[in-house]
């Protein structure tokens, strides 16, 4: 309907909708990356159209349910966060924070080891935490992958590899084979 001026748009992230320990091969034929990628457009972005736009992440937010994975059990987080970027976006609420850690630069230290850094005003809090009713516990595996080969390879990087410090995250950088 013409005339009706600018309203907020809302999405959320589709979740994982895949089994732990599926195949990258098969990962990537599901399409949902492709999807997650797309539904990243909507965000604000110089010379965008969607200044009043939000998107609540789900990655993190996998499980399964009588209806497979498609379907995460923990509606109440994922309610929870839309309502967050809602007052974000239609109303222009900075708190509580609407958003998790938005990562700001990614590099190689001089060991070889990969250093996240995340916007600080996103990241003052940062530390593994469980979600309720995650399949992955972040008390005995720190949710994190790290690729090389194309994505051929994939390593799981330990809580132990895994160091916490202001707005950065150091992963130690487990052994991917020669090619690596």
């Amino acid at each position: 309907r013409k005339g009706i001026g600018d309203f907020a748009f809302v999405a959320m992230q589709l979740p994982p909708g895949i089994a732990p320990g599926t195949p990258v091969v098969e990962q990537m034929a599901t399409g949902k990356i492709q999807i997650r990628l797309a539904q990243a457009q909507i965000l604000p972005h110089p010379g965008g159209r969607t200044d009043i736009s939000g998107l609540a992440v789900g990655i993190d937010l996998g499980g399964t349910t009588i209806a497979g994975y498609n379907h995460p059990p923990n509606k109440n987080e994922m309610s929870r966060r839309l309502a967050l970027q809602t007052l974000h976006t239609a109303y222009a609420l900075q708190e509580p924070l609407w958003t998790g850690p938005i990562l700001d630069s990614a590099r190689m230290d001089a060991d070889s080891n990969i250093v996240l850094s995340f916007v600080p005003s996103t990241s003052s809090s940062l530390r593994l935490a469980d979600v309720r009713d995650c399949t992955l516990c972040c008390r005995s595996a720190a949710p994190f992958e790290i690729s090389a080969n194309g994505g051929r390879t994939w390593a799981r990087v330990s809580q132990e590899d895994t160091r916490i410090s202001s707005n950065a995250v150091t992963l130690a950088r487990p052994s991917l084979g020669p090619d690596a």
